[in-house]
């Protein structure tokens, strides 16, 4: 299409100069070259309507592509949080705790993790893991006997990647599981 165009509008400039050119600059050879001119003209107009058409055709097409994606995108997120939440359970029941947990699927990280809460009363004993439930890997760990006011006796944070680190209290421990429970 362009093509076509385009050497069309070369031949019509290509005539009217030469019709401009030829040194006789009568009446009837202004005529020519003005009609010839604005047949140039028009095709140019005709060419830049059809463009901007095409243009707002494509823009249409991007924008409902993008919204099938972000459909799509939501509907397998949905997906992964659904298989996250049972493969959690499993893993919950295979290690044996009593206690709760809760399943998080993050997508950043494309992980099923899982925080697992236990504890006692009498004596108290808190003790809570953060978990890849489809890995089996531990990311965290934090136990509490006795005064809550003490230091854990237990509180070590694993971020994958890095060097393994200990942490002084519940605080330091929420904090780093916040990071991948968001």
């Amino acid at each position: 299409m362009r093509v076509r165009v385009d050497g069309a509008l070369a031949s019509l400039f290509l005539a009217a100069g030469r019709v401009y050119d030829a040194r006789h600059y009568g009446e009837k050879n202004m005529k020519v070259a003005l009609a010839v001119l604005l047949a140039a003209a028009l095709a140019l107009t005709w060419a830049l309507v059809t463009e901007t058409t095409e243009n707002g055709q494509l823009h249409r097409q991007v924008t409902e592509l993008t919204a099938k994606l972000g459909d799509k995108t939501a509907r397998d997120n949905l997906e992964l949080k659904e298989k996250c939440a049972l493969q959690a359970e499993r893993m919950f029941r295979i290690l044996g705790f009593d206690g709760s947990y809760v399943s998080h699927y993050n997508s950043t990280l494309n992980k099923c993790l899982m925080t697992v809460d236990t504890g006692t009363v009498r004596p108290l004993r808190i003790t809570k893991f953060l978990y890849d439930a489809y890995e089996r890997r531990e990311y965290a760990s934090y136990q509490q006997t006795g005064n809550v006011q003490n230091p854990p006796e237990d509180c070590n944070l694993k971020p994958p990647g890095e060097k393994p680190m200990y942490c002084n209290s519940s605080q330091e421990y929420e904090a780093f599981i916040a990071r991948y429970m968001d």
